[in-house]
């Protein structure tokens, strides 16, 4: 998401609290947003809410890669292009002020896994069962960069084919308020970001739902994760 009133760019990687941060950016520049998150029957996503003018404006919403140029096969939308992808379409993207929230690989799957099977997504839907997904996932991440952007690892977000870092920072899901603080300095803003965005389910201890197998088996798949963020 571009904040061109804050000269920041923030990289929004799935399930990492970012449908309460974009909330809070917009609404710092007077643009009032009401997410219905838990009903999929009644979901108005942000993207829903904004004007074309304004999806162009912050590099956001139903403005998918093609309307970018882009030739990446899943046409992800802008709302969550990648570090590279951005890079693509900001000239300045090294004057900014850019960030990303990355969440603990296993926590995160969890909430991929409902966000999935509530909105009947390819890789689950209602009667897909999580050791199900996880094979899913396991085939789609083959496809690398192409693979469905909700799960792809949290590294290509921030990170470039050489395992480079593309950003000035990187926050914790498990420490909002790391990112709190730095906002309240560099900006002279209060903020306090709820995560609203969240599935019920995943208020559960994760662990309790993988077996050592499964548990094992994401480890592997999202290495690289677990490596760069969290001292795997």
């Amino acid at each position: 998401m571009l904040v061109n009133s804050l000269d920041t760019y923030f990289v929004h990687i799935p399930k990492c609290a970012g449908t309460s941060i974009e909330e809070f950016f917009l609404k710092n520049d007077g643009i009032n947003i009401d997410v219905n998150r838990n009903n999929k029957h009644n979901y108005r996503g942000i993207g829903l809410q904004l004007t074309t003018k304004q999806k162009l404006n912050y590099l956001h919403g139903g403005l998918d890669g093609r309307r970018f140029g882009s030739t990446l096969k899943n046409n992800v939308p802008a709302q969550h292009f990648t570090a590279l992808q951005a890079k693509e379409y900001i000239s300045n993207f090294d004057e900014l002020f850019t960030f990303a929230v990355v969440r603990n690989p296993w926590d995160r799957f969890v909430s991929e896994y409902y966000w999935h099977k509530l909105r009947g997504r390819k890789l689950a839907n209602t009667k897909t069962t999580f050791e199900q997904y996880i094979k899913n996932v396991k085939k789609e991440l083959k496809l690398g960069r192409d693979g469905h952007y909700h799960i792809l690892p949290q590294y290509m977000y921030t990170h470039d084919d050489n395992l480079e870092p593309l950003l000035n920072r990187i926050y914790y899901f498990e420490n909002l308020s790391s990112l709190e603080n730095d906002i309240i300095k560099k900006f002279n803003i209060k903020c306090n970001f709820k995560t609203l965005n969240t599935t019920t389910k995943t208020k559960d201890n994760y662990n309790q739902y993988y077996t050592k197998e499964t548990y094992e088996m994401l480890g592997e798949m999202y290495k690289e994760d677990v490596k760069l963020f969290y001292n795997g």
